[in-house]
């Protein structure tokens, strides 16, 4: 194709865009430009595509001149802010998709749970914990909260250092009676609790998990890496016997992690 499109009727002109989008940045950029001067119309759905295709290339530039014509003409909306997303997502730029958050509530958009979960893993993943304070109240508002989205605020709890959140965030999904509160849940609040010291509310949470038969090997290791790292090395000991008398078998992680201990304990016997 020549890039001489000046005069182009749109019929031949937005399947150009469309092809372009995934291959050649600035000849897109062009183009797009020739056809806002020339009046021509973007719908949703072509921005939208195009978008997507900006992912697949990790055309930044283009991604966000068509973003700024969608807020300008006041035409965005969640799937296009989603398509956004991944495209900073696909670029490992996860700070500019967490500034997209407070650009979505400008525009009048309500995130839906996939969003939120998004923005949540992202917020936790770059270290803002601006956002991830805004997105505890949306998510924690919502009587009917996503089990994904609520691991991921633990995991933001644990940066932090909030325990008492963290188990606050677990009761808060026990008071939901969510059907997909799981072994994987506890482990994550327990993590939580063991990595930063608090083994009597990490005992407690293994307690509940205990009588209600959701221990699991991560369950066993968590703990004991958390007794290791605190120098209590006979009490992470005795949890390869525990693990035995439920039926578990100790794998390396949990040898690899004794030995560590052993090691720095001096506990050779």
């Amino acid at each position: 194709f020549s890039k001489q499109s000046q005069q182009m009727p749109f019929a031949v002109v937005e399947p150009l865009l469309k092809l372009v989008a995934k291959h050649d940045e600035q000849w897109a950029l062009d183009l797009l430009q020739e056809m806002l001067d020339r009046g021509m119309f973007l719908s949703e759905g072509l921005c939208g595509l195009v978008l997507s295709r900006c992912g697949e290339a990790r055309h930044l530039l283009l991604a966000e001149a068509v973003q700024k014509y969608l807020r300008d003409r006041k035409m965005t909306s969640l799937a296009t802010y989603k398509t956004l997303m991944k495209v900073y997502a696909t670029c490992d730029l996860l700070d500019r998709a967490c500034n997209l958050y407070d650009d979505i509530v400008a525009d009048g958009i309500a995130p839906d749970n996939v969003m939120c979960g998004c923005l949540v893993k992202f917020a936790v993943k770059a270290g803002r914990e601006d956002l991830s304070e805004k997105l505890y109240k949306v998510v924690s508002d919502k009587p009917h909260g996503d089990v994904q989205n609520y691991m991921w605020l633990i995991r933001s709890a644990g940066q932090k250092r909030d325990v008492k959140r963290a188990v606050q965030l677990l009761r808060q999904l026990q008071a939901s009676k969510s059907t997909a509160l799981d072994a994987a849940v506890y482990n994550c609040v327990l993590d939580v609790c063991m990595n930063n010291g608090d083994t009597a509310e990490a005992e407690k949470i293994f307690e509940e998990m205990r009588k209600g038969k959701l221990v699991t090997l991560v369950t066993y290791n968590t703990l004991m890496k958390g007794y290791c790292a605190k120098g209590e090395f006979p009490r992470a000991r005795r949890l390869i016997d525990a693990m035995k008398e439920v039926g578990l078998t100790p794998d390396s992680a949990s040898f690899n992690c004794l030995i560590s201990a052993a090691v720095s304990t001096g506990s050779f016997e």
